[in-house]
C-alpha cells in the first residue's frame, strides 16, 4: 500500500488502511538477559485488549453520505455511500483470510427497498448475543469479539431480512474489498471546520443502485452493517438473517423523464442561439429564453436569460462597472422586458466568492489595496508635493 502524498495532489484514492493496532487480543512478550552476578534469563508474556465498537457507530465517525438523508430526486443511476472521518475503521476487524492481498472490510454497505420485507428493531447488545430464534440466522457468540467498547446494556439497530433478499443484495467477501477504499484529501481551501481535519477518511459503497419509481418516489433505506461473524456462505436451515445496522438514512427515488439525456439535448437544440438558428424571433436566435423572474417587490414577471458562451455580444459589454446585481439588468426596449443575463452572472459570481473564505479574503485584500492606491493618486493630483510628503507618510503600511 502506497502512503506517500505529494502536496500538489488534491486527492489520492487508497486500496486501505490497516490500523496500527487492530481490535481483538494481543500479546507482548519481553525477554531481558543478565550476564551478572550470573547468566540468566527473563521472560515475561502480558496479553491485553483493544476494543473498538462493533454493534454501534459514533454519529461524529460519519462525515458524510450521498445522496443526503432523505433527499429527493431520480438516484436511478446512482450507488450510494458513506464516507467516514475514521480512515481504519473499515478494517480494524479481520472477519476473512486476505483476498489478493487485501484484507477483507468488516462493514458493508446494503439498500433495501420499502416493500421488500425487511424488519428493524433497536435491542441491547446483551439480547442480541443471546436472542435464538428458529429459523433465524445470526452469528454465534462464540465468533464475535470477546471485548467491545460498547456494554450489555447498550441499544444497537438490528435489521432482519429474508434469505432470498440477503442472497440477492448482500455483496460477497471479494466484491467488500473492492467497494470500500481509503481517500487522502488536500482540505486546505475549505472551511475553518473542515480544514482542521487531517484529510483522511475511508470510504464504502453498496453494490446496488438506488431502486427507483418510475412516476412516484420510492423509498429505499441505506444501511451501513456489520458483518462480524458472519460465514459467506449462509448455511441452510434458516429464513431470516439478522444484521447489526451501524448507522442508516433513507433515500426517495422517482424516475424523471425529462431529465434523460435525450431530452436534455433536446432542450439545447430549443435553447441555444448557434443550435436553434431556425427560431422564428431574432432574440430567441441568439439563444435568449423567457423565464420567470420575482421582483424585489414579490411581483412575478418574465425577463430573457442567455447562456455566456455564445457568440454574439451581449448588451451588458457596453455597461460600466456597477456595484449591485441591480445595476447590471438591461431594459430591452423592443420587446418591452429586462434581460437578466449579466446581473444573474454578477450574482452568481457574488456567492460564489462569499462561499470561499480564503478567496474571498484575498479580495477584500486586493479591494483595500486599489483603494489606497487610488487614494494615493488622488493626493498626487490635488496636492502640493510638501502636502504629499506629510499625508502619504502617515498612510498605513507606510
Amino acid at each position: 500500500m502506497d502512503n506517500q502524498y505529494d502536496k500538489n495532489e488534491k486527492m489520492k484514492l487508497i486500496g486501505f488502511r490497516k490500523p496500527a493496532l487492530g481490535s481483538g487480543r494481543h500479546k507482548v512478550e519481553v525477554t531481558q538477559k543478565v550476564r551478572k552476578p550470573a547468566e540468566d534469563t527473563f521472560k515475561k508474556t502480558e496479553y491485553f485488549y483493544v476494543a473498538s465498537r462493533a454493534y454501534t457507530l459514533d454519529a461524529d465517525t460519519i462525515f458524510s453520505v450521498s445522496p443526503s438523508e432523505n433527499e429527493c430526486g431520480d438516484f436511478s443511476r446512482q450507488i450510494p455511500f458513506i464516507t467516514l472521518k475514521n480512515e481504519t475503521m473499515p478494517w480494524e476487524y479481520t472477519i476473512a483470510e486476505e483476498i489478493n492481498g487485501v484484507p477483507v472490510p468488516w462493514a458493508a454497505l446494503i439498500v433495501i427497498a420499502e416493500g421488500e420485507e425487511a424488519e428493524e428493531s433497536d435491542i441491547t447488545v446483551e439480547k442480541l448475543l443471546g436472542d435464538k430464534q428458529p429459523r433465524l440466522f445470526f452469528p454465534d457468540r462464540s465468533l464475535l469479539p470477546k471485548v467491545t467498547a460498547e456494554k450489555g446494556t447498550d441499544c444497537c439497530h438490528v435489521v432482519d431480512i429474508s434469505r432470498q433478499l440477503y442472497l440477492s443484495i448482500m455483496p460477497t467477501f471479494e466484491e467488500m474489498t473492492y467497494l470500500t477504499h481509503g481517500k487522502r484529501v488536500d482540505l486546505a481551501d475549505t472551511e475553518d471546520e473542515v480544514t482542521a481535519m487531517n484529510g483522511d477518511f475511508s470510504v464504502i459503497m453498496a453494490n446496488r443502485f438506488i431502486p427507483t419509481g418510475e412516476k412516484e418516489m420510492q423509498k429505499s433505506t441505506v444501511h451501513l452493517v456489520s458483518m462480524l461473524g458472519m460465514p459467506e456462505k449462509i448455511p441452510d436451515g434458516y429464513d431470516k438473517i439478522r444484521l447489526v445496522s451501524l448507522h442508516r438514512f433513507s433515500v426517495f427515488s422517482a424516475r424523471s423523464q425529462s431529465e434523460t439525456f435525450a431530452s436534455l439535448i433536446e432542450k439545447l437544440s430549443r435553447n441555444t442561439g448557434v443550435i436553434g438558428y431556425d427560431q422564428e424571433k431574432e432574440v430567441l436566435k441568439k439563444g435568449y429564453v423567457p423565464k420567470k423572474h420575482y421582483t424585489r417587490s414579490g411581483e412575478m414577471t418574465y425577463s430573457l436569460y442567455r447562456s455566456p458562451f455564445l457568440p454574439y455580444e451581449g448588451p451588458g459589454s457596453r455597461i460600466g462597472p456597477k456595484h449591485t446585481a441591480d445595476g447590471y439588468l438591461v431594459y430591452d426596449p423592443e420587446n418591452g422586458i429586462f434581460d437578466v443575463s449579466y446581473a444573474a452572472a454578477f450574482q452568481m459570481g457574488r456567492l460564489a466568492a462569499l462561499s470561499r473564505k480564503p478567496e474571498g479574503a484575498l479580495m477584500v485584500s486586493y479591494r483595500k489595496k486599489q483603494k489606497l492606491k487610488m487614494h494615493r493618486r488622488m493626493l498626487e493630483e490635488n496636492l502640493k508635493p510638501a502636502d504629499i510628503y506629510e499625508a502619504v507618510k502617515n498612510m498605513p503600511g507606510m
